[in-house]
Parts: C-alpha cells; structure tokens; sequence
C-alpha cells in the first residue's frame, strides 16, 4: 500500500458550541481506498461534548450517502503522554446510521456528556472506500456483475469530490459525565493476523458466545449500538451474568440443538421453512436457521430477567439495490450494510460483573466464502456512580471465555477459557495457563455414540453435553486458533 501526501484545504470550526475541521477536496475513483490521519486540538480540558458527527460531505456540504462512498472507519483516537491509545473515544462506522441531513451523527443520552480529559492528544484515522462497481471491497457488499473492480477500471464513471468532516457539538446546559465501553469479540488466532482485527467464521449457521467483564462500576444509559458486518449476521443477545447456551437455555436447547442439526444432516443443508422459501435473499433474520434457537434463548434470559440487550429483526440490516432500482445505476447496485436495531435496557453493574454475548452467523450473502473476517464490537455509555463531572474515561475490554457450536458439527461444541487476560479489562497477563473443553451431545440408550443415527430414527429424551476432551497449556484464546481448529 503506497502512502503519499495529498495536498488539501483545512476549514476549522471554533465556535463557543461547536468545534470541527473539513479537509479536502478529495477525489475518488470505483475500488479506491482512502486512508487519512490527522491531529486535532480544537477541544481544551472540561470542555463537554454532547454529539458528534464523522462523514464525508459534497463541496456544496451534502452528506454523501453508502453507496457509494463506505465510511470503512472514522476513529478518533485519545492517547495520553504514557503512549496508551483509545482508539475509539468516538466513531464512525459504515453500518452506522445516516441521517440524509444531518450525516453520521451520534449523540450521548440525554443530561450526559463526555467531559474532556484535555491532557491527552488527539488524532484522527479515517479509511473510506469507494465501492461503486465493487465486489467485497465494503467487507460487506456483493455487488451486481460486472465485478471488476480497482482504481482505472471503470474510465466512464465520474469521479467524487469529498470532503471530511469532523464535528463536535459542545453542552449548552448541565449535564453529568458519561464513560464509554467497548465489549470487544473473541481474540482467536485471526484477529492477529488480520489488518483490522478480525475474527473468523465459518459459512454454515452458527453460534458464538464469550463472556467478558465490565470495568467499573456504573449505570448502563440505553441506546448501545453495534459495528458488524452483516453478511455473517443473525441475531445478538446481551446476558447478565456467565453463560452457554445450555446454562441458559436448559435441556430445551440442548434438544433443540440435536434437532436442528438433525435437519442439517438429512438434507445436506440447513432446512428453510415453507414461510420463508419463496422469499428473494438474503433472507429476513427471522428465516435465519438459528431463529428458534435464538428466540428460545431470548425468552430464556428474559424469563431469569438477565437480558440486558437484543437485536431487533424488523429493523432493516441491510438494503439490496438492483441495477434497475432507483440509486441502482451509476455502480450502486449491490447488498450493503445497514444498522439494524439494538434494543438495550439501563441496568447498574459493579466492576467485573460478567456479561456473556451469544452472536448468531450464517452467510446471508457472499455464500462462496468459507471463512469470512467478522467485526463483533458493542458500544456503551454509562454513567460512573459517584463521578458527576470526572473526565470521562473510554475502557476497551476483552473476553476471558469463549464458546462456538455450528450445524455443520452440530454434534460438539467448544469451550475456551483465556487464564492468561486479566479479568479486569482484559489487560494485564497473569501467571495462569488457559484451556479448552470439547463437548459432544449424547442421547440417551447410546451413550457411548456421539453421532445418533442419521436418517430415519426419531432422536429421543434429552440430550445432554458431555467433556470428552481437554487441552491445557493456552496463553491466550490467540493460541487456541492456532492449536485447534475453532
């Protein structure tokens, strides 16, 4: 990837209210990334933001919708003098919402605000794609034939004149400082060696669940929101507390986790229900082949009053546009990420409460891929008991424990536990190895058989996992990707 420096126009912002900077024109051609970084130090010490807002506009200032320019990323990094980083003190993401007027803007819960710690630097980072006549290059869009792609492909399509735009809105009234979390995904062997981050996932449906820390205590303030990329995407549950499928769902989801893979293996492929067998793809969630499994698992927590967040399947995840829709010529054609909903509830933890996520996939489009890169970040703000007006602190952290179950190996699951993440904030090693647990279902009248007869026979009582093998000695849930195959 070659690095050049573009000359550009700066345009700050410095008003009483509101702090920003555009910078630009930039010109964009069909398959081309643009990567940017810059400093910014409009915002001084106890300054308290209530809003803020990461896109691209026109020079005429016209917010510039996806497709066809892919808000990849627009981070905005605080690094103290120590050379610590949160990269994400705030963000854009492309599967964010857009308002057409007012852009990608965020705002805090209302009476909060993000109170300055004005002796940290702040830097910018930004990576925008242009995936007009694209296949992929969204990490999330399968666009309509052609597909070639890449800078110079496609001379007849006009380029795009861009700005950044960066802003801050500022607290007119009282407000009452806010933290943010960032829950991230598993750290499995891909994540590092991966340029963004990413973890793996397989095509066929499956279901992934770790279990994570929070770090302070405080006061969940709804609306949490979410970065996935929706091609691997069909549901999420947030859960109080330490959990697998089978703690939570009881023997029921056992049963139904031998009965799903049952239709998996007679027909070769996961059963789609008459309802939802003449409808285009990709499908609604609600279609998905892990639906029942995650409404039994919603209804679950629910019931034990530990859930704490859900997606919410009717709002849209994603928008298909065809050659001949409108928006559909001009290269925009194509599946593209979109925000889905995340219904979330106030809820009051103490420090290193455990929070477990379930996280259900399948390939809703990209089909030929066997492995897709996945982003699984949650966002949060809460409230710091007993800090009205602190900075505001950002605390990224990881999960300690891990669990993945799929059709295509319906008859065992996999549980990995990180001894060596502090169980904090995912931080700091500590002297413990870590391990694995495989788990297979076995059914009553065969219990030495951990694949019940495939084909004809009904699959009685109730399952039950057993441990049938362990592996120890993992420093980190990095090494068990590279020493078994998650």
């Amino acid at each position: 990837m070659e690095a050049l420096e573009l000359p550009a126009d700066v345009f700050t912002c410095n008003e009483r209210f509101m702090r920003g900077v555009a910078v630009g024109p930039f010109y964009s051609v069909p398959g081309l990334w643009t990567s940017l970084q810059l400093p910014f130090d409009l915002l001084g010490s106890g300054e308290r933001v209530v809003a803020f807002t990461g896109d691209t506009v026109s020079p005429s200032g016209e917010v510039i919708a996806y497709p066809p320019l892919h808000m990849h990323h627009i981070h905005v990094a605080k690094q103290d003098p120590r050379g610590d980083a949160n990269v994400h003190w705030f963000e854009t993401h492309g599967d964010y919402h857009m308002d057409p007027r007012r852009g990608y803007r965020r705002e805090l819960p209302t009476g909060y605000c993000d109170v300055v710690d004005g002796h940290k630097k702040v830097t910018i980072e930004v990576q925008v794609n242009d995936v007009r006549y694209g296949s992929d290059i969204a990490m999330s869009a399968e666009a309509a034939r052609p597909t070639v792609h890449g800078p110079g492909a496609h001379p007849s399509a006009p380029p795009i004149s861009w700005y950044l735009r960066i802003l801050f809105e500022l607290a007119e009234h009282p407000c009452h400082s806010a933290s943010k979390v960032l829950l991230f995904h598993p750290l499995d062997a891909t994540v590092y060696t991966d340029m963004l981050g990413r973890y793996s996932l397989p095509a066929a449906p499956s279901l992934r669940w770790w279990t994570t820390r929070w770090p302070r205590t405080g006061v969940l303030l709804p609306p949490g929101w979410a970065h996935i990329h929706r091609a691997r995407y069909t549901g999420l549950l947030v859960v109080a507390g330490h959990h697998s499928p089978w703690t939570l769902g009881g023997s029921a989801a056992s049963q139904m986790a031998s009965e799903l893979g049952s239709r998996g293996h007679r027909s070769q492929e996961h059963a789609v229900r008459e309802e939802c067998a003449q409808l285009p793809h990709p499908l609604p969630l609600s279609c998905s082949a892990l639906a029942e499994m995650r409404s039994l698992l919603l209804a679950a927590a629910s019931k034990r009053d530990v859930l704490i967040c859900h997606d919410d399947p009717d709002e849209a995840n994603f928008v298909k546009i065809g050659a001949q829709d409108p928006g559909g010529s001009g290269g925009h054609a194509g599946v593209h990420d979109r925000p889905g909903g995340l219904v979330c509830r106030a809820n009051t933890f103490r420090a290193n409460d455990a929070l477990t996520i379930f996280s259900f996939s399948e390939a809703r489009w990209n089909h030929n891929m066997p492995t897709f890169t996945q982003h699984t970040l949650l966002f949060f703000y809460y409230n710091r008991l007993g800090t009205p007006s602190e900075p505001s602190l950002v605390d990224d952290v990881f999960p300690y424990e891990m669990g993945a179950w799929s059709l295509k190996g319906w008859e065992r699951h996999l549980v990995c536990t990180d001894k060596g993440i502090d169980k904090g904030t995912g931080g700091g090693p500590i002297d413990q190895q870590g391990q694995c647990t495989v788990f297979e279902m076995h059914h009553r009248g065969m219990p030495n058989s951990s694949q019940p007869a495939l084909g004809g026979g009904d699959y009685i009582s109730d399952p039950e996992w057993r441990a049938v093998h362990t592996s120890k000695g993992f420093t980190s849930l990095a090494d068990v990707g590279l020493k078994l195959r998650v």
